[in-house]
């Protein structure tokens, strides 16, 4: 997605209370415990871990508006 949803990537591990945040879409950024790891900034976020808390940031203001969303397909037939 080019819309740029996530404004930060972050999670906290549960198991020693440290809050990572993502600093790379194509690299891990771990916890000091290395049982929480994050990748992504801007179009996408991955969460490896089991016992976390996900405190991402998005905005969802440039996201354009999706039209036609709840048409029946013979209500987009009709329109032509």
């Amino acid at each position: 997605m080019p819309w740029g949803v996530f404004k930060q990537v972050k999670a906290r591990c549960d198991d020693c209370n440290t809050v990572v945040i993502s600093k790379s879409d194509t690299e891990w950024t771990s916890c000091p415990c290395e049982k929480l790891r994050l990748m992504g900034v801007k179009s996408f976020c991955r969460i490896d871990g089991d016992n976390y808390t996900d405190l991402s940031v998005m905005d969802f203001s440039e996201v354009p508006e999706h039209k036609d969303w709840n048409a029946k397909q013979e209500d987009k037939t009709e329109d032509r």
